[in-house]
This record gives structure tokens, C-alpha cells and sequence, in this order.
């Protein structure tokens, strides 16, 4: 957790576990977790915890400003010293041609072993959004992206369906 964030999560968590609270409290990091924290995490009993690390395996830092193998360090840390919590490897985003390859995945899989869940999420540019990323290879991952640019369209995809009674209705995109 970043340093100047630390000190904060651990108050409010406090002031929370000082309230009686038991519900589920998420708790998002892409940055170095160590022994320490998660002895501070297992101290909170009443809490139910999960640390989800954000880890994306993305180079270009104009959309990934935190180099990952910090978050894949982390993990390990976090898994191996949970007793009163949960870890979630938050792989995210994965966009199209930047990070979804097969040495990707077969990563995920690796720090998946860290971690008690996966939980993954895809990125939606926006037709006006899509200048933030130059060059040739990320261009053409963001032009390849049919999704958002059926929903630019106002069509429905698979990423837009709804949940009703359990199950997802709508149409999707092939």
C-alpha cells in the first residue's frame, strides 16, 4: 500500500472494527504489501477482509502508471500471511492486444496460485477516449475493439447485457 495511504486505511479499518462492524470491506492495492500489514489486517477479527492487488501486466505507461511486478510481489506476501482475510488477484484491465497474450494468461495463472480468488475486468474506450494511446500497436489493439465500438453504436454487447432473475438477457455482439 502506498506509504501516505497506509496510515489512513489502517485508521479507518480501525475506527470500523471500533464500531462492531462485520460486514465485507474491500480493500484495493497495486502497491508493496509487507508482514507487517498483514499482521495489521489479520488484527481486525470482526472484520470480514479482502485485499483484492490490481495487477495488469501492461508496459505502456500511459495507461499502467505502476509497474506490476510490484502487485506480483505483493501477493505472495498477502496470501502466505492471511489467517483473518481473503486475497484477490484484480487483474485489470485487460485490453486487447496489451496484455491478454498467452504469456499473460499463462502469468495470471502463476499468481493466481498467490491468491484465494481471480477476479478479472476488461476496459471500454470511448471513441473520443481512444487518442490517449499512440502508436502503432496499441492503436490497432484499441480500433480491433469491436465491443466498444458497437456500444459507440448504441448496440447492445455481451459486456453491456443485464442481470435479471439470475440470469443475463439481452443481445450479444458474435
Amino acid at each position: 500500500m502506498l506509504p501516505a495511504v497506509k496510515p489512513h486505511v489502517s485508521n479507518v479499518l480501525r475506527q470500523l472494527y471500533d464500531q462492531g462492524l462485520t460486514d465485507h470491506v474491500l480493500i484495493i492495492t497495486r502497491w508493496r504489501v509487507d508482514p507487517d500489514d498483514c499482521a495489521v489486517l489479520n488484527g481486525f477479527t470482526n472484520l470480514r477482509l479482502t485485499v483484492l492487488v490490481t495487477h495488469s501486466r501492461i508496459q505502456d505507461e500511459r495507461i499502467e502508471p505502476v509497474d506490476s511486478s510490484i502487485a506480483a510481489a505483493s501477493l505472495p506476501t498477502l496470501y502466505e500471511n492471511a489467517d483473518r482475510y481473503r486475497t484477490v488477484l484484480y487483474w485489470r484491465p485487460i485490453v486487447p492486444g496489451l496484455n491478454d497474450s498467452g504469456a499473460d494468461i499463462a502469468r495470471a495463472k502463476e499468481l493466481s496460485r498467490h491468491a484465494h480468488a481471480t477476479v478479472f475486468t476488461g476496459l471500454f474506450f470511448p471513441r473520443g477516449d481512444r487518442r490517449v494511446l499512440r502508436g502503432p500497436r496499441s492503436r490497432d489493439a484499441v480500433r480491433g475493439h469491436r465491443p466498444a465500438q458497437d456500444h459507440a453504436r448504441g448496440r447492445r454487447t455481451a459486456d453491456s447485457r443485464r442481470l435479471r432473475g439470475g440470469r443475463f438477457v439481452g443481445s450479444t455482439v458474435p
